[in-house]
C-alpha cells in the first residue's frame, strides 16, 4: 500500500513539474499571458485522466502536456493551441473500447472531447473566440488526409489559413506522442510545403475566389440551392486541377451541370 501511495506522489510530482515547465516556456514567449485559463484547462484535464496510464506506465496526462509543450516551444503557438492540446483527449478514456484482439479503439472521442472542452471553457468564462477555436481544433485534430496541394487547398479553404496551420501543428505534436512518432515530421513538413505551394500558385481556396459568382449562375437560369451546389462543384473542379479558374471555362462547366 505504501509503495502504491509513494508511486502516486511520485507521478503527481512528475506531472506538476512537466506542467510548470510548460508554463515557464509560455511565459518566456511573445504571446499574451493567459496563464490562468491554461492552468484551469490543465487542472480539468489532469482530473479527467487521473489514474490512467499510458503503455509506457507514465500518467496519461503527460501526453497532452507534451503536445502542449511542442505547440508552444517548438512551433511558437499561444494559449488557444495550448488549451486545445491540453484538452484534446479529455474524453478519450470514456470512449475506450477493446476488440477481440486486445486492440483499443476511441471512436468519437474528438467530438465528445470538443463538447466537454466547450462546457469547461464556458464555465471558466473564456473568451468566445478562444472557446470556438479550441473546440474546432479538438474536433479536427485527428483528421487524416494526403499532404497534397489539392487537399491542403481544400481543407485550408474550409477552415481558414490560421486554423489550418494550427491543425497541422497540433497533428504533428499529437503524432509525436503516439505509436508511430516517426510519421509526424515527414507529414507535417509535406503538409506545410503543400500549403505554401498552393499559396504561391494563388490557389482557389474558397468559392469567393472563383472567376464566376452566384449572380452569373442565376443569369444562366439556375436558382435556389442549385446555385450554391454548382459553385461548390466548380470549386472542387478548380482545386483538383480539372478546371481552370477562368470565367469562360467555369460557365461552360456550369452549363453542362444543369
Amino acid at each position: 500500500m505504501e509503495e502504491s501511495k509513494y508511486k502516486e506522489i511520485e507521478d503527481e510530482k512528475l506531472v506538476q513539474d512537466a506542467f510548470q515547465h510548460l508554463v515557464d516556456t509560455y511565459l518566456a514567449s511573445r504571446h499574451r499571458k493567459k496563464v490562468e485559463i491554461i492552468t484551469k484547462a490543465f487542472n480539468f484535464a489532469n482530473q479527467a485522466h487521473k489514474g490512467i496510464k499510458r503503455r509506457s506506465g507514465e500518467p496519461y496526462i503527460m501526453h497532452p502536456i507534451a503536445v502542449a509543450k511542442i505547440v508552444c516551444n517548438e512551433i511558437g503557438l499561444g494559449s488557444t493551441s495550448i488549451c486545445a492540446a491540453l484538452l484534446h483527449d479529455v474524453e478519450k478514456p470514456s470512449c475506450c473500447t477493446t476488440d477481440e484482439e486486445g486492440i483499443r479503439h476511441f471512436k468519437g472521442h474528438q467530438e465528445k472531447s470538443a463538447a466537454t472542452a466547450e462546457k469547461i471553457l464556458r464555465r471558466l468564462h473564456a473568451e468566445t473566440r478562444l472557446i470556438t477555436e479550441v473546440t474546432e481544433l479538438i474536433k479536427i485534430h485527428d483528421i487524416r488526409f494526403p499532404a497534397t496541394v489539392e487537399m491542403a487547398t481544400r481543407w485550408a479553404g474550409r477552415w481558414g489559413e490560421k486554423r489550418f496551420l494550427r491543425f497541422a501543428a497540433l497533428r504533428r505534436a499529437d503524432t509525436l506522442g503516439q505509436a508511430h512518432p516517426e510519421e509526424a515530421e515527414p507529414y507535417y513538413r509535406a503538409l506545410t510545403e503543400a500549403f505554401g505551394e498552393a499559396k504561391r500558385k494563388n490557389a482557389c481556396f474558397t468559392v469567393r475566389q472563383l472567376a464566376v459568382t452566384g449572380n452569373d449562375l442565376t443569369a444562366m437560369g439556375l436558382a435556389g440551392p442549385a446555385v450554391g451546389e454548382t459553385l461548390r462543384r466548380l470549386l472542387q473542379g478548380v482545386q483538383s486541377g480539372a478546371l481552370p479558374n477562368e470565367r469562360a471555362a467555369l460557365l461552360a462547366a456550369a452549363g453542362q451541370q444543369e
